[in-house]
């Protein structure tokens, strides 16, 4: 099984999330939940973007052309 270095929930910015979705997806695999990445990206600092709702992260998805 393929392990990927992905953010942990404490030090997650929007950007690294974003990017580690993007290499999950480059990668042809879709075993990580699209929650998973929610979650992340709700427990970044509060100072940074934030993903509040599964529509914020559908958006970044979808923005992204990445779903």
């Amino acid at each position: 099984s393929h392990r990927y270095l992905l953010p942990t929930p404490s030090s997650a910015t929007l950007t690294e999330v974003s990017a580690a979705i993007c290499e999950v997806v480059n990668l042809r695999t879709r075993k990580h939940s699209p929650r998973l990445y929610l979650i992340m990206a709700s427990q970044t600092d509060e100072d940074s973007q934030q993903l509040s709702t599964s529509e914020d992260l559908h958006h970044l998805l979808s923005h992204n052309k990445i779903f």
